[in-house]
């Protein structure tokens, strides 16, 4: 952020040699406020600014250190408030996990009973507590706010919707049933952007920034409410102090139904070296603030309080003992200010193997001293862990009771802010009526069916109406599938489409429920006991027990849905955790059972034991038996089809049988030798990405495959054709420019490399370097019309570059260009098209090569039938923006080619436009006062 790279690392070698000499100096502390409150310090009302000074004041150095400290009280015993008194500090604890507190109780545990102990725990806190000091509880919340509560699609698939208003509303029903259930801080969202190789991938919004951030904000937005408090004064730098003070600013909207979102995980984990999990990561500055560190500085606009540190290293300096990043670029640059810092699991011991502290203590002077607020502690002896050492640092001089003040005045500002101080013990056991409530799931059903991506479809295989009951379609209309002997045959195949063969179905037996997910409740909070086809719904950190009734299988909705109307046989066939070969006698079975049914339906996809923390791969292709399975399955559906057009008498009488695939993935897939099969719509009639859709998702899967729902979700990837194309052109941020050594030919119609537009790329010798499917694509049983895009300055920046109004009315959220594109529905059936917006900068005027085009605006715009509009789309100052040749984060002028269209392949429509100088400094000027960048 306008240091060169030679200062950079003067700035950071000082940082990383001498962590006593980081300290930053004394201050007062005034932390900005929702209101007034109570205290034993203070009867009258005071501001909470004051109320958390005189607090820190009065506190011991021991109680002080208490307040850095989140523990896991029940990790290592029976969680009975017995057990508790013991293992909390007697000088009180700054936060709970509450995600133990209840886990332990075991699956299918009464959400009443969890809140009851929880109320225990900060009874028995408080009680023994000097200062009266309540806890925080902290809880998971990237797609589910309680146990027993609604369980939303999971982050990825979140994403697949391209749908702020829908993800904000998700963040509000997962802050309302969090803070029903005793929660008062969540671990969400999760805006890395993570190599397709990494186990938590599903964790993630999307691979592309843009969306990244817009989807991460709105979340932001949602959990907390809206951000009250203003920009900082222009050019200001964070102190060490707060952002603002009184009761002008708030860190929620509402303490009783929003919740402190603590975002993770800071900065860019999701980079980490060969997609390992907590791997090395090895990235440039430029694409550090380019890609990964654009969604923390949407975030932090929009008022985050809170986040995660990641497990890797920045720079090659591990993150938690990283003050640049955290204090320089996120608390001062990016106006993050006195948000709560929060380790990974036992991230600041991990500093001494890392070989940047020599013992734990001066570990905890590292992450002191980077301004690291709270030390998650969890499932190992305290005695290990950072802060429980740093008395002794402070008796080592390597830490000053001023930084632990500092940190212990953030923590308690939050309490403040949610109401702890003033209802500390969660008294309305009747508001736990809201988990689950009916509009909640129908919200989490709606976000299910947009998330739903179909990716192929060849000749209209799908819908597949006439499966429907209630099915009043004309012959013309109808699946051409032979009724003369009855109901529709459809065979289920594949490990996560049933759970047994009770309700299944099935002609061969289900294994036993899952055995091999993670132990530990406190690392990925899946109980054990879930079998795969009801874990591969909700994915891993869900607050889910396991309940059928909640999560259903496709199996159990088909039966359910479709009654009389279909005969269904459910077959297991293989799964992803056999290995490559799998069961041959199953794979056989299920291929002849498909031969012999009229629609095939086969669920692939990734288990909680190929995609969760932990679980990378070194390939993306389908895992375990599932390449072979789908061999088996299409080659004999095709037999099938070949054999019964030359039985029939007539083309017109052939009912050719459907192979429909259904993906449960917990990252992009690739098919191996199959990627034909797929992308050349052979044997493989139609595919469609379901991630992990939630408590819903066996529904919407079936609502787009027979055409009571529309599909409209995207790819918010591009999907690689092979693990070697990681890094490569297929990705959204990289993709190909002219240049280089290829150039730009003259002859482009016999050169192989180059398109029709004349942009010539690299490519394999063994295969295209193109993405199996690019980033944006989805269809849709509409068709959608393009015409007459045009592209134009804003107003709103052309008064300003005509000096008409004060910069310091603008942020980073100011339109810069105005966007309209007609787009008519030609299909006969309605809805919902996402409209994308990317622009393209032939000549810059900095000397940095830019991505050839990236997404600058998109917008969801429903279509009845034979219907058009008109779509606006504006295009963000920050959106617009990057970063020049001197690291300053800035609009530049020129001209600038915007293209619009249903995905990143299609980029033929669009329109140019100038910025002037005079437009692109007034842009500029509006992102300083958001950041000092």
């Amino acid at each position: 952020f306008g240091v060169s790279a030679m200062a950079w690392w003067v700035v950071v070698g000082m940082v990383i040699t001498s962590a006593a000499g980081c300290h930053p100096a004394p201050h007062t502390p005034t932390v900005g406020t929702r209101g007034r409150v109570t205290s034993p310090l203070a009867p009258e009302l005071n501001p909470i600014p004051e109320r958390v000074a005189a607090m820190v004041q009065k506190m011991s150095l021991e109680e002080l250190v208490a307040q850095t400290f989140l523990r896991y009280p029940c990790s290592t015993g029976p969680c009975v408030p017995e057990a508790l008194n013991g293992s909390l500090n007697a000088t009180g604890v700054g936060t709970v996990s509450i995600r133990v507190v209840t886990d332990t109780s075991g699956p299918g545990s009464s959400a009443l009973a969890a809140l009851r102990l929880r109320n225990a725990v900060q009874s028995s806190l408080v009680a023994t507590s000097r200062l009266k000091v309540p806890a925080s509880f902290e809880e998971e919340g990237l797609h589910c706010g309680a146990w027993g509560g609604t369980i939303f699609p999971g982050a990825i698939g979140l994403g697949a919707t391209w749908n702020e208003g829908l993800v904000r509303e998700v963040g509000e029903i997962i802050a309302l049933e969090a803070r029903a259930a005793g929660v008062d801080t969540v671990y969400a969202p999760e805006v890395n952007m993570f190599d397709p190789r990494s186990g938590r991938y599903c964790e993630g919004i999307s691979e592309d920034p843009t969306l990244t951030s817009r989807l991460g904000a709105a979340m932001v937005v949602g959990l907390q409410g809206p951000r009250i408090q203003g920009p900082r004064a222009r050019g200001a730098r964070y102190s060490g102090g707060t952002t603002c003070a009184g009761a002008a600013c708030t860190y929620l909207g509402n303490s009783t139904v929003n919740v402190i979102a603590l975002a993770k995980h800071y900065a860019q984990y999701g980079a980490d070296g060969g997609g390992l999990n907590a791997a090395p990561t090895d990235v440039s500055n430029r694409t550090l603030f380019e890609v990964y560190l654009k969604p923390w500085r949407a975030m932090a606009s929009v008022g985050l309080r809170g986040l995660m540190v990641a497990h890797s290293t920045t720079l090659d300096i591990p993150n938690h003992a990283n003050r640049w990043l955290i204090n320089d670029v996120m608390r001062d640059a990016f106006g993050f200010g006195d948000g709560i810092v929060l380790t990974d699991d036992n991230n600041i011991a991990n500093l001494v193997p890392w070989g940047v502290a020599a013992n734990i203590s001066h570990a905890a002077a590292r992450a002191m001293a980077a301004t690291v607020d709270v030390d998650l502690q969890g499932g190992v002896e305290p005695t290990s862990l950072g802060y429980t050492h740093l008395l002794q640092a402070v008796a080592e001089g390597t830490v000053t009771r001023q930084q632990i003040e500092a940190a212990a005045t953030r923590v308690l500002a939050a309490k403040f802010a949610a109401g702890l101080f003033d209802d500390p013990v969660a008294t309305d056991e009747g508001r736990l009526a809201l988990l689950g409530a009916p509009s909640h799931v129908a919200l989490a059903c709606r976000a299910a069916s947009e998330g739903i991506v179909l990716v192929t479809n060849t000749h209209g295989a799908l819908p597949l109406t006439d499966l429907l009951p209630s099915a009043r379609t004309s012959e013309a209309q109808k699946v051409h599938i032979d009724r003369t002997s009855g109901a529709i045959k459809v065979a289920v195949i594949g490990e996560l489409s049933a759970c047994d063969s009770s309700s299944g179905g099935g002609t061969s037996p289900q294994p036993p429920v899952s055995t091999q997910h993670r132990t530990d409740h406190v690392a990925d909070p899946m109980p054990r006991g879930v079998c795969p086809a009801r874990a591969a719904m909700v994915g891993p950190y869900t607050l889910y027990n396991g309940s059928a009734t909640t999560v259903p299988t496709i199996v159990e909705m088909m039966r359910t849905r479709l009654g009389p109307s279909a005969a269904i046989t459910s077959v297991r066939g293989g799964g992803p955790d056999e290995t490559a070969l799998g069961n041959t006698t199953a794979i056989a079975a299920a291929a002849n059972a498909a031969a012999l049914s009229d629609i095939t339906v086969l669920v692939l996809g990734d288990s909680m034991s190929t995609a969760r923390e932990g679980a990378d791969r070194d390939t993306l292709d389908l895992a375990g038996s599932q390449l072979a399975l789908l061999a088996a399955v299409a080659s004999k559906v095709k037999a099938a089809n070949v054999a019964g057009k030359a039985d029939a008498a007539s083309a017109l009488a052939f009912s050719p049988k459907k192979l429909i695939v259904v993906l449960l993935p917990g990252r992009p897939s690739t098919f191996g030798w199959l990627n034909t099969a797929i992308e050349a719509e052979a044997g493989v009639d139609a595919v469609v990405v379901a991630w992990r859709p939630g408590q819903c998702g066996a529904a919407a899967i079936l609502d787009v495959l027979t055409g009571s729902v529309n599909p409209s979700g995207k790819l918010n990837q591009a999907w690689p054709r092979s693990v070697g194309a990681i890094g490569g052109s297929a990705s959204p941020w990289l993709q190909r420019r002219p240049g280089g050594w290829m150039g730009v030919h003259d002859d482009v119609t016999h050169n192989p490399n180059c398109d029709a537009a004349g942009h010539c790329f690299s490519r394999y010798v063994d295969q295209s370097a193109s993405p199996l499917f690019p980033f944006g694509h989805g269809l849709s049983y509409a068709t959608y019309r393009y015409q007459t895009v045009t592209a134009a300055i804003s107003p709103a920046v052309a008064m300003l570059a005509q000096s008409r109004v004060a910069a310091a009315e603008c942020g980073p959220e100011m339109p810069v260009l105005t966007i309209t594109v007609d787009v008519a529905n030609i299909g006969a059936v309605d809805g919902t098209e996402i409209v994308q917006a990317y622009a393209h900068d032939p000549l810059g005027t900095s000397l940095i090569v830019r991505m050839w085009k990236r997404l600058v605006a998109f917008a969801r715009v429903p279509l009845k039938a034979a219907a058009h509009t008109t779509v606006t789309m504006n295009v963000t100052v920050d959106d617009l923006a990057t970063f020049d040749d001197t690291m300053h984060l800035r609009v530049e002028a020129g001209v600038f080619w915007i293209s619009v269209g249903n995905s990143s392949a299609f980029d033929i429509l669009g329109a140019n436009i100038t910025v002037t100088s005079e437009a692109a400094a007034a842009a500029t000027a509006c992102l300083q006062n958001a950041y000092r960048l």
